[in-house]
């Protein structure tokens, strides 16, 4: 066994994500979770600044956007400086949820981005935007498959110290739980703008929605769902949909797993096809607890390779060692990244080769990076 890094995170890691967890789970407004963010996220990773954002393209495309350490001139140069912004380039384009400078990406490169697009934006001046020279290094997550949520937490001069791997893990376990508070807390934000739900917010949408109260009985569907699966409003989703749903709202109950981050994607099938689901907790102010219940079709190439693994039978642990494969990080380092042991790294890669019927690394690589067959 390789002794050069530590193969788990100490008790007092895993203390602090617990104790963020439940901070943010208190979460009810806006404010509770700028609040959060700032007492807590930010203290955690030793930031000065950070940015929140959440946009939904199912419902009226309306984005929110919090942030800590930038002024609001700063932020509405954003939206033009995220396509240039390298841990965003890498990240959407990766099965990764969580990069970062120092480790993902240098700062050389940062920089080197950061030049050419005050060269392609000659309207705008550098002098302008002084984060860009006190914000040098900065740590970033985006939820997979829907990249409807991103975070970051930034590091300014002269409290830029690098980021490590060590971080990068706990951001990793944190973020499928804030995740969580963060789509429940905008949607509500979100849906208050509609004085019905149903018939102003939902039903001219054309992604299959429904509203179920915990016990998986439906209280609204929309007209996509309805033509989908030709259920009624009292009904009960399907057999196989509730067991979906139970281990969706088990996986963000206590007591909270915080071992192995959420990777699995909740599948359905159906005569047409294969679809996605996710559940989104709705305010507590309704009558019922209840989720919202979305259904898409498997497009997207990280929705495919994650049905792959999970029809091969893998397991949480396997899956995470695949999506570092796909991305084409050595042993060692995924060894270093997941704080296991170098010996259970070859023992998962073991497992992989056999459930995905390939022999070697590169026809994994090969594999995970083709675009499944239709």
């Amino acid at each position: 066994m390789n002794n050069d890094h530590p193969t788990a995170l100490s008790e007092k890691d895993y203390l602090s994500i617990l104790e963020t967890i439940q901070h943010f789970q208190k979460c009810r407004t806006r404010k509770d979770l700028r609040d959060a963010f700032e007492s807590h996220l930010l203290s955690l990773f030793e930031g000065q600044a950070g940015v929140l954002g959440w946009m939904d393209s199912d419902l009226s495309k309306a984005q929110i956007i919090d942030a800590i350490g930038f002024s609001e001139e700063e932020l509405r140069i954003f939206p033009e400086w995220i396509p240039y912004e390298p841990l965003c380039k890498n990240i959407v384009t990766s099965s990764r949820p969580v990069w970062a400078n120092d480790v993902d990406v240098t700062r050389e490169e940062e920089e080197a981005e950061v030049q050419r697009f005050f060269i392609d934006h000659p309207n705008y001046a550098r002098t302008d935007y002084p984060f860009f020279d006190r914000t040098k290094t900065a740590i970033l997550s985006m939820n997979h498959p829907e990249l409807s949520i991103g975070l970051s937490v930034h590091r300014q001069i002269p409290h830029d110290k690098p980021f490590t791997l060590r971080e990068i893990r706990i951001m990793e376990l944190l973020m499928p739980h804030i995740q969580q508070i963060i789509k429940s807390i905008a949607l509500s934000i979100e849906l208050s703008q509609f004085k019905s739900l149903a018939t102003e917010a939902l039903n001219n949408v054309p992604i299959p929605m429904a509203m179920v109260r915990s016990d998986a009985r439906i209280l609204y569907r929309n007209q996509a769902f309805d033509d989908l699966l030709h259920l009624q409003t009292g009904q009960v989703l399907p057999v196989e949909m509730c067991t979906l749903m139970e281990k969706e709202i088990a996986q963000y109950s206590k007591p909270l797993d915080l071992d192995i981050p959420k990777i699995e994607i909740s599948f359905f099938t159906l005569p047409g096809g294969d679809y996605s689901l996710s559940f989104t907790r709705l305010p507590d102010d309704l009558e019922f607890p209840s989720w919202l219940l979305r259904l898409k079709p498997i497009n997207g190439p990280y929705s495919k390779i994650n049905l792959l693994m999970q029809q091969a039978g893998l397991t949480p642990r396997e899956m995470e060692v695949c999506i570092l494969v796909k991305d084409g990080i050595a042993d060692q380092e995924i060894s270093s990244r997941l704080f296991i042991s170098p010996h259970t790294v070859k023992n998962h890669a073991k497992s992989i080769h056999k459930k995905l019927e390939v022999n070697t690394r590169p026809q994994l690589v090969a594999l995970l990076n083709q675009e499944p067959s239709e």
